[in-house]
């Protein structure tokens, strides 16, 4: 993952259920900040010296709080 930066999939469970092959999954919205976990990745073991980035990725209020810690020992 760190090599290549390919995360997989990053889902919140809106609701408890089953999902199978042919479940069809909907995007109901991007953050405004629009921050993917490839960029955040891409910051965090590539470009570490990138500091606007990881100040944009730091003004998401919703990153997990072991990932803001990660960037804010980058600062």
């Amino acid at each position: 993952m760190i090599e290549t930066t390919l995360t997989g999939y990053f889902f919140r469970v809106l609701e408890e259920g089953t999902i199978k092959f042919d479940s069809e999954i909907t995007l109901l919205e991007k953050h405004s900040k629009e921050i993917s976990v490839s960029f955040a990745t891409q910051i965090l073991f590539h470009q570490k010296q990138d500091k606007a980035s990881i100040e944009k990725i730091l003004a998401v209020d919703a990153l997990a709080e072991d990932w803001r810690n990660r960037f804010l020992k980058l600062l």
